[in-house]
């Protein structure tokens, strides 16, 4: 296939996100001929959020802490876990889901015509508007846990936050894209999405709750508690900003070595008539 001549970066990310917007608006249209499914789903999610918070209230019914950590801590965690669900089941899961099945039924061959960057169309090929819910559910949670520890982050703490926030996310669709990318050599590369997924459920915990091969599963290999407690602990002060740099930089370093292994499988995808 012939290569696009590079472009500027400006153009470059100026075309990105107009992919991105054209995606989202298709997505939403496409929902909201259905209103009465669209709203369902919004409050099936929220209900789903409501049910996660309730463990909480048995572990902390006899005791102020667990591990360290405050019941207002640990609702914010929870807080942060449901927002990042709410990015993997709107934007990640999917889109990754659909490369696997175009993978599997020999139709990528469409989406490599378009004169787009291909992980840019695939990642945003399918989007579930109605998980956005859990966005505005998880927000919430995280004001209430702070509220309840009498918690008032500063402007700095808070832009801490949203760094190691956006470090999560790029640390969330880089995992994914890895187990996604699979898919060119293994057939149900989505059992692979779905068992990340069931392992990410645990990262509602506040992370000092883990010990031994968990602990450093969920730190080093599949940071999954590291993404949902480091924007909390920015919150409140008890990230040294030595932590929020290394966990900043292995984001970067974990989104280019899933792009590299993308692009690897790419130009190793003989298409469906190869």
């Amino acid at each position: 296939m012939r290569a696009l001549p590079p472009s500027r970066p400006g153009r470059a990310g100026r075309r990105a996100w107009a992919v991105v917007r054209a995606q989202v608006r298709a997505a939403f249209l496409a929902k909201l001929q259905y209103r009465a499914d669209f709203f369902v789903d919004a409050l099936l999610e929220l209900f789903w959020t409501g049910s996660a918070i309730a463990p909480l209230f048995v572990v902390y019914r006899d005791r102020t802490t667990v591990a360290g950590a405050s019941f207002g801590e640990a609702l914010a965690v929870v807080g942060v876990f449901t927002i990042l669900t709410g990015v993997l089941e709107t934007a990640v899961t999917p889109s990754l889901n659909r490369l696997v099945e175009h993978v599997r039924k020999g139709t990528l061959d469409f989406v490599l015509l378009a004169p787009r960057d291909a992980q840019l169309l695939l990642s945003t090929e399918r989007i579930e508007p109605w998980r956005s819910a859990n966005l505005i559910a998880g927000i919430a949670l995280v004001v209430a846990g702070l509220a309840r520890d009498g918690i008032h982050p500063s402007p700095i703490q808070v832009a801490s936050a949203l760094v190691a926030f956006a470090g999560a996310v790029v640390y969330l669709f880089a995992i994914f894209t890895v187990a996604a990318s699979l898919a060119f050599w293994v057939v149900r590369a989505d059992n692979l999405v779905y068992l990340f997924t069931s392992i990410f459920d645990g990262a509602r915990w506040p992370r000092h709750v883990f010990k031994g091969f968990v602990r450093v599963l969920f730190t080093y290999v599949l940071p999954f508690a590291v993404m949902t407690n480091f924007p909390v602990e920015a919150l409140t002060g008890k990230l040294p900003l030595v932590s929020l740099g290394i966990a900043t930089a292995g984001a970067c370093a974990a989104f280019v070595a899933s792009r590299a292994l993308f692009q690897y499988a790419l130009r190793n995808y003989t298409s469906a008539g190869g």
